[in-house]
């Protein structure tokens, strides 16, 4: 399974549909748990996540994703407004599913690697890596990403422990995931999804590019600057589109829109024309 699936995606736009119909009838209480009970169920292959919420008046915040804790939180302050615009609905409906999504990027780069399908570079390599970029222009980078193939197999040490420390991930993801890393042949195997970046080709590929920039701040860093975040004129928007770009959150994204067609499609409704539209 996973949340890329058909199957998930419809499931979820299913609920989500429902939540908009009962929203003004339906308690902050309901809400909040009917959103996490069904993203819940879509996550089943995976070990359990801690799902919870809380509460803060920001409406720019919708909810976050904690891989240490294997957490996934949704801002439960936004179910309050019985007045809640379609558009607005749908970012916070959809903020647990995408969060769950880098989850599942995460756990399906603790798979490939401890499969020993993917590799995965040394704390010494890596460190040589970014000393060797630093400094570097946005095309070099990207041909560092690209060629040479800075990567190597782990021959000695426990797997585990290893992993578990590169991607900051509690022990019992990693034993969940090399339990099952049979399963990532089946990963991988499967049709693309259509938002899957050309770039990466395949699955493993793409899996791969979100390993790329797990690594640690720095090669974030390194990963900023080739995305074209250039200058304090344009900081607000070549941010933006650095975040957006990023292989994860361009995945993230992409399953988003997949299942907000969905929900549109359920509830009769279109974008941009019906975004302010409330609750029946």
């Amino acid at each position: 399974m996973s949340l890329q699936y058909e199957s998930n995606m419809t499931k979820y736009a299913n609920v989500v549909s429902k939540l908009w119909k009962n929203w003004r009838s339906s308690s902050t209480n309901q809400l909040v748990n009917e959103a996490l009970k069904a993203v819940k169920s879509c996550t089943t292959f995976m070990p359990p996540i801690d799902y919870r919420a809380y509460s803060k008046a920001n409406f720019g915040d919708f909810g976050v994703h904690y891989p240490g804790l294997w957490r996934i939180e949704i801002n439960r302050y936004h179910a309050q407004f019985d007045n809640i615009t379609l558009e607005y609905f749908i970012e916070w409906a959809l903020t647990p599913y995408h969060e769950s999504r880098h989850a599942e990027q995460t756990y399906r780069i603790a798979q490939g690697v401890l499969s020993n399908e993917i590799k995965f570079p040394t704390k010494d390599l890596a460190n040589k890596i970014q000393l060797a970029m630093k400094g570097r222009s946005p095309k070099e980078i990207r041909q560092a990403y690209e060629t040479g193939n800075p990567f190597e197999v782990i021959d000695s040490g426990s797997r585990q422990a290893i992993v578990k420390s590169w991607l900051n991930i509690p022990t019992k993801v990693i034993v969940h995931a090399d339990t099952h890393r049979s399963y990532f042949k089946n990963f991988i195997s499967s049709t693309p999804p259509l938002w899957m970046d050309k770039r990466s080709g395949t699955l493993k590929n793409a899996v791969i590019d979100w390993m790329k920039i797990s690594y640690d701040r720095y090669l974030g860093e390194i990963d900023r600057k080739a995305q074209g975040f250039v200058g304090e004129k344009t900081k607000t928007r070549g941010f933006a589109r650095m975040y957006m770009s990023l292989p994860e959150e361009k995945d993230a994204y992409g399953i988003e829109k997949q299942i907000k067609l969905k929900i549109l499609n359920n509830l009769g409704k279109s974008f941009p024309a019906d975004e302010n539209v409330t609750p029946p």
